[in-house]
């Protein structure tokens, strides 16, 4: 009986990873592992919390939480 290779990369360890590059590429803070500060207004005190983030959030603060 042989033995399967492990896989050199986990799936989803690689699409978290992707995703955090992608965040933070786009000025996105890292607060945590999975979860991203986008501050588009000082003046706003309001913090939207989302899963999926959107262009339209542009001017926003938005928390997202992967």
């Amino acid at each position: 009986m042989t033995e399967q290779a492990k896989p050199l990369l986990d799936c989803d360890e690689l699409a978290e990873e992707l995703a955090a590059i992608a965040a933070e590429s786009i000025g996105w803070q890292p607060l945590a592992r999975g979860a991203y500060l986008h501050v588009g207004s000082r003046d706003d005190n309001v913090i939207t919390i989302v899963g999926v983030a959107d262009v339209s959030m542009d001017g926003m603060n938005v928390l997202l939480l992967t």
